[in-house]
């Protein structure tokens, strides 16, 4: 895991890198597309600093502060001042200077990704434990969609369709009913509030329960 997320912070290094070039590219235009791309990035990034550094954390608040406009900044100019962010906290982990990735990842006792989301919750770690469960989620209900014929990519893109788009496809294609469907929902959602950081919207028994759902979930459609 801990090489899971250093791979993660390189790609986003990169896809910060990416997303700069198109802005620098795009001129003075608005661009409502890589407008959009720019805020997701940020939410992963930010994820990422929570999880690997602390919601406390030197690189996080650095990361939130930098992140407002001041008087004549762009997205350039922003983008400018967070990537580095990101990679110095990358150099940091590499370097074991980040001592919270030894409390929180440690992918050698675990079997399998919900089992470090059951890790980060029993630490306390509701956000990671949820983001974690998350991507558990995820990464089934795209298996479950190929494994049925649904095709998980956007018309002409490398680009996924959203969850709610592959869960409804699930759904009409009779693969379950729509109860689950509606649970995956509801899963879904503890997943997006974590991710975003509204740690008021949702309970440490909806953390728990998440994980027991999913849980029930694969044991009802892996193949």
């Amino acid at each position: 895991m801990a090489q899971k997320i250093l791979d993660r912070f390189s790609s986003l290094v990169n896809e910060g890198n990416s997303i700069y070039q198109k802005f620098e590219s795009s001129g003075s235009g608005y661009n409502a597309e890589l407008n959009s791309d720019f805020i997701e990035w940020q939410m992963k990034s930010k994820n990422i600093l929570s999880i690997t550094c602390g919601e406390e954390s030197h690189y996080l608040s650095q990361f939130k502060t930098n992140l407002k406009a001041g008087m004549g900044d762009t997205n350039i100019s922003i983008l400018n001042r967070l990537i580095p962010i990101l990679r110095a906290a990358e150099d940091d982990l590499k370097n074991g200077f980040l001592i919270t990735i030894k409390q929180l990842v440690q992918s050698e006792v675990f079997d399998s990704e919900l089992d470090q989301a059951k890790h980060f919750f029993d630490s306390g770690y509701l956000v990671a434990a949820a983001v974690t469960a998350g991507v558990v989620l995820e990464t089934s209900i795209k298996e479950l969609c190929k494994n049925n014929g649904i095709d998980i990519y956007l018309p002409d893109s490398t680009k996924s369709k959203k969850l709610d788009v592959l869960n409804a496809a699930l759904k009409n294609a009779d693969v379950y009913n729509i109860l689950q469907q509606k649970k995956i929902t509801a899963l879904a959602d503890v997943r997006n509030n974590a991710a975003h950081g509204n740690v008021d919207q949702f309970s440490k028994e909806d953390v728990i329960d998440m994980i027991r759902d999913i849980e029930r979930f694969l044991l009802t459609y892996s193949s």
